[in-house]
């Protein structure tokens, strides 16, 4: 028993600095010579205080994003849109639109020690009853969020930060975090695949998950179905077309239908 918690406290503190390492190598100092050079060559001094922009769009109907720090939200409103801010000129993503799908990306080759200070937001605006193909992208730092927005799949990976689908239906969600929790707040799906390294994963699922295949696991944490206690494993139904698998290493897993 001491030996099995000493494992497990041990692979936490590995993962946490595994994380670490992950934002200063991701954010921090990327692309080398970090002591020497902590800013961009090609920063615009005079435009350092910043921009808020918004910017009406042509249709789409997937969503690519490639990011490095800023938080994230892809919500409803009147028309296509995108609305962006900074406090540095240099975290304004670029966009564009090809083949239906919006690209989003953040071109930042070396970046301040401060970067997380930044202030970016990104905030990317769909008509009322919209619904996605695709939602896919990457991101270093910082929240991810949907709100009652529907799509056929979503994909994500997100090093540093909260990832939060409320209120919207899917047929396949794959989400990734390193350190951060992962929250699917009134959601409906059909296959979803939800992995923390370090943080909790709440899933409350706006349909009966009675005769859905289930695999949860943490390994410090606890694992619990619509309030019970099921220690750091559950599996069920595993013939089931119908998919949940949900994996924290450190951190609880709460599943709720």
């Amino acid at each position: 028993m001491k030996k099995r918690t000493l494992y497990l406290t041990t692979l936490t503190i590995i993962t946490v600095v595994c994380a670490i390492i992950g934002v200063l190598v991701h954010v921090v100092f990327p692309a080398g010579n970090w002591a020497l050079r902590l800013i961009d060559e090609d920063t615009d001094f005079s435009q350092m205080k910043g921009a808020t922009t918004y910017e009406e769009l042509d249709a789409f109907h997937n969503i690519n994003l490639d990011l490095r720090v800023s938080d994230v939200s892809i919500l409803y409103g009147d028309t296509y849109g995108i609305k962006y801010s900074s406090k540095e000129e240099r975290w304004i993503p670029t966009y564009k639109i090809e083949n239906d799908t919006l690209y989003v990306k953040q071109n930042v080759k070396k970046a301040s020690l401060d970067a997380v200070k930044c202030n970016c937001k990104i905030q990317i605006i769909l008509p009322k009853d919209t619904t996605l193909s695709t939602i896919q992208g990457t991101l270093n730092v910082g929240d991810f969020t949907t709100d009652r927005v529907n799509a056929s799949s979503v994909d994500f990976d997100l090093n540093t930060g909260d990832i939060t689908l409320s209120d919207a239906s899917y047929e396949n969600i794959t989400l990734q975090t390193d350190v951060g929790d992962i929250d699917l707040d009134n959601v409906s799906f059909l296959t979803a695949d939800v992995n923390s390294s370090v943080g909790d994963i709440d899933v409350d699922s706006s349909k009966s998950l009675k005769d859905y295949a289930m695999d949860l696991s943490c390994d410090i944490g606890e694992v619990d179905v619509n309030d019970n206690d099921h220690g750091r494993n559950y599996q069920a139904n595993e013939n089931s077309n119908k998919k949940l698998t949900a994996s924290a290493s450190t951190g609880d897993v709460d599943v709720e239908y």
